[in-house]
């Protein structure tokens, strides 16, 4: 029975953790919406999905594949197990942001993005890294039960994007590239709190069979993301393509 309880705290404490920064953004966006022009909306629109949909397959499924290959695991083996899935994501997450980069111009436009929102495109570009190295930190905690340490990251998320929000609501500078540098904020920020609660499980040791494993068992992960995430956005692409 206690641990039916416990199981129950778990996962009410950790659904609403994780619901709390989407609160934040959903609290957020008539503020925004409503001193952007039409343009600016459907430009956001297009971005918004395409940084979730890159970031799905940038995570490879290692958000699965971890917790799985830590499990009975010593200490030193779940180091080896959380630095080879940490240095081959952020590996992913650079190359491809050096490649979008080095073609801002094609492939904003690939995405259907306005050249005249390419400073926002590009602030893009800066977020995906980001977004891959908080979201390593925040699940290790996370699946490690470490419930203060997770409750801070996302607090302090939320609390970022919120107050970044905000402050250009009353001073009248809401635009996309503003909104956009609020988003880039509250994700390296608190990756950064994310890294410093668990920097301790960082080794110089890359394991290249264990990766293959963590590759296999997550790409399956990766997929189901990336198929879940595009059925709910391919509309949002219709429907910005009309507007833009």
């Amino acid at each position: 029975m206690r641990q039916i309880k416990s199981l129950g705290k778990d996962i009410l404490f950790y659904g609403l953790g994780n619901f709390l920064y989407s609160l934040t953004q959903l609290i957020c966006m008539p503020l925004i919406i409503q001193e952007m022009s039409m343009d600016e909306v459907a430009n956001w629109n297009i971005l918004l999905p395409v940084g979730i949909l890159l970031s799905a397959m940038m995570t490879f499924g290692m958000d699965s594949a971890i917790p799985r290959f830590v499990v009975d695991k010593q200490e030193t083996e779940k180091k080896t197990v959380f630095s080879t899935g940490f240095y081959f994501v952020m590996a992913l997450a650079i190359t491809l942001s050096l490649s979008l980069g080095s073609l801002a111009t094609q492939t904003a436009g690939l995405f259907n993005i306005s050249t005249t929102y390419l400073a926002s495109y590009w602030i893009l570009i800066g977020w995906l890294p980001g977004v891959i190295f908080s979201q390593y930190f925040q699940k290790w905690v996370q699946y490690t039960f470490q419930r203060n340490k997770f409750l801070g990251v996302i607090a302090l998320q939320s609390a970022i994007y919120l107050t970044i929000i905000l402050y250009l609501k009353f001073s009248s500078q809401v635009n996309l590239y503003n909104v956009m540098l609020a988003s880039l904020a509250s994700t390296w920020i608190p990756g950064f709190l994310g890294f410093y609660f668990s920097y301790n499980m960082i080794t110089f040791k890359f394991d290249r069979s264990l990766l293959i494993k963590l590759i296999i068992y997550g790409g399956p992960f990766m997929i189901l993301a990336f198929g879940f995430n595009l059925i709910f956005s391919f509309d949002k692409f219709i429907l910005s393509r009309n507007v833009t």
